[in-house]
C-alpha cells in the first residue's frame, strides 16, 4: 500500500471517528435537554437546594431523598452552587447543567486515550475501530446523556493524569491533575496503589502524590476544615449493598434478608459483615495485583494496570452504582477490540434494562424485566468482568 493510500485511509478514519463523536454529542445533548434524568439528578437538586438553606457543611449532617446525607467531595459544593447559578440565569434547567460536564468530558476521554495508545504503539493496540467503539458507545450515551453524575468527568481527569505519567515528566503536573479527579469522587483511590508503585523512585511519588493532596485539600476549602464528619461521609461511603455481583446473589439467596439502618444504605446484621469482609477482600487484591504487576524493571502500560485494577473493583465491589461501569469504557479498548465490544454489549444490555425499568420513572410496563430475568442480565454482565480479568491478567503478564 502506498503512502498516499494510507493517508487516504487514515483520514477516511478521523472523518469517521469525528462523525461518530458528533452523533453521540447530539444524542447526549439531546437527552440532558428533553428528559428529566435519572433519579440520582433529584438527589443532586436536592443537594443544592440544603446547601443553599444549610450552607456546605449542613448539608452533610441532613438526609437527601435517597436516605442518606450527602458524600461527595466538598469542592462539589461549589460545583452545585455554580451550577445552580447557570439554572437561574439561563432557560436551561438545572438537570442540563448537571449532565454537560460528563458530557464534554467523554470527548476529552475520546481525545486523551488515543493519545495513551499511541504513547507505546508497541505495546498498546492502535485500531481505529477502538475509537469508533468508544465514540458511539452506548454505556457512554446513557451515563452521560440521561444519568445525570459526576462520574464522566471524574474519568475524564483521571485519564489525563495517566497520560501525564505516561510522559515520564512533570509528575507534579500528573499529580495535580489526579487532585482534580479526586475533587469530583474520591474513587480514583484505588489507582492509588499501582500509580504508586509505577512512578520512577521515591522524588516522582512525592512531587505527584503531594500535588494531589494540595489540590484535594484547597480546593475543598473551607469544608474539610470545618468538621470531622465531612471525610466520614465522603470517605466512608460504600454506595448500595446487594444491588449487584456477589451481594446481590446473597441478598437473593441466603436465608436471611438484609437489613439496613437508613434503608437502602447502612447495612446492618450478618450482611453487614459480608460487606466488610468483601471490601477487605477487594482492597487487599487492589493492594496485591498493584504490587504484583509493577515489581519487576519492566513494567506493563499504566493504562492496562488501570483497566485491571477497575475491573477487579467492579468485580469484587460489595456496593454499587449503575453508573460504575462507566468506568471501564475508555480503559478496556486497550485489550483490544472484540473484549471491547464484548464488555460493552454486557453492560449496555445491563444499563438499558435499569435505566428503562429502574432509572426510568415513566417507562412502559413491558420494558420491566421480571426480577428473575433481571437477576439473570446482572448474573450475565457481572460474569463478563471475571473473563475480563483473566484476559488482563494474561496481558499483564506478557507485557511484564
Amino acid at each position: 500500500m502506498t503512502a498516499d493510500k494510507r493517508a487516504a485511509m487514515t483520514r477516511a478514519w478521523l472523518v469517521s471517528i469525528a462523525a461518530a463523536a458528533s452523533l453521540a454529542l447530539f444524542v447526549k445533548l439531546y437527552l440532558a435537554l428533553t428528559s428529566e434524568g435519572s433519579a440520582d439528578v433529584i438527589g443532586f437538586a436536592d443537594h443544592l437546594a440544603k446547601i443553599r438553606e444549610l450552607g456546605g457543611t449542613g448539608v452533610y449532617y441532613v438526609k437527601g431523598p435517597f436516605n442518606n446525607p450527602f458524600n461527595s467531595p466538598p469542592f462539589i459544593v461549589h460545583a452545585l452552587r455554580a451550577l445552580g447559578f447557570l439554572a437561574d440565569s439561563t432557560p436551561l434547567k438545572f438537570s442540563f447543567w448537571l449532565r454537560l460536564p460528563a458530557i464534554l468530558a467523554d470527548i476529552g476521554s475520546l481525545f486523551v486515550v488515543w493519545k495513551i495508545l499511541n504513547q507505546k504503539p508497541a505495546l498498546l493496540p492502535r485500531s481505529p475501530v477502538l475509537h469508533l467503539l468508544l465514540a458511539l458507545c452506548p454505556i457512554s450515551i446513557m451515563v452521560s446523556g440521561y444519568h445525570g453524575n459526576t462520574d464522566p468527568l471524574m474519568v475524564f481527569l483521571a485519564l489525563l493524569a495517566i497520560y501525564f505519567i505516561e510522559r515520564g515528566e512533570r509528575w507534579w503536573l500528573a499529580g495535580l491533575v489526579f487532585g482534580l479527579a479526586l475533587d469530583i469522587k474520591v474513587a480514583p483511590l484505588i489507582l492509588a496503589p499501582a500509580i504508586c508503585f509505577y512512578l520512577p523512585g521515591t522524588r516522582a511519588r512525592l512531587q505527584y502524590f503531594g500535588a494531589a493532596a494540595v489540590v484535594f485539600i484547597s480546593s475543598s476549602v473551607p469544608y474539610i476544615l470545618s468538621d470531622p464528619l465531612i471525610l466520614k461521609n465522603v470517605f466512608g461511603y460504600s454506595s448500595l449493598y446487594g444491588q449487584w455481583g456477589w451481594s446481590a446473589l446473597l441478598e437473593r439467596w441466603y436465608w436471611e434478608a438484609p437489613r439496613f439502618l437508613n434503608p437502602p444504605h447502612d447495612v446492618v446484621g450478618i450482611h453487614a459483615v459480608f460487606a466488610s469482609i468483601g471490601k477487605w477482600v477487594m482492597l487487599l487484591s487492589i493492594a496485591g495485583a498493584s504490587y504484583w504487576m509493577n515489581r519487576r524493571a519492566t513494567k506493563p502500560p499504566l493504562i492496562l494496570q488501570c483497566g485491571f485494577i477497575v475491573t477487579l473493583f467492579l468485580f469484587l465491589t460489595p456496593g454499587f452504582g449503575i453508573q460504575y461501569l462507566s468506568w471501564l469504557v475508555p480503559l478496556v479498548i486497550a485489550l483490544d477490540v472484540w473484549p471491547t465490544v464484548f464488555f460493552y454489549l454486557t453492560a449496555s444490555v445491563y444499563q438499558l434494562m435499569g435505566y428503562t425499568c429502574w432509572g426510568l420513572r415513566d417507562a412502559p410496563p413491558h420494558f420491566c424485566l421480571e426480577r428473575d430475568t433481571a437477576l439473570w442480565v446482572m448474573i450475565l454482565c457481572w460474569g463478563s468482568l471475571l473473563i475480563l480479568l483473566l484476559i488482563y491478567h494474561r496481558r499483564i503478564a506478557a507485557r511484564r
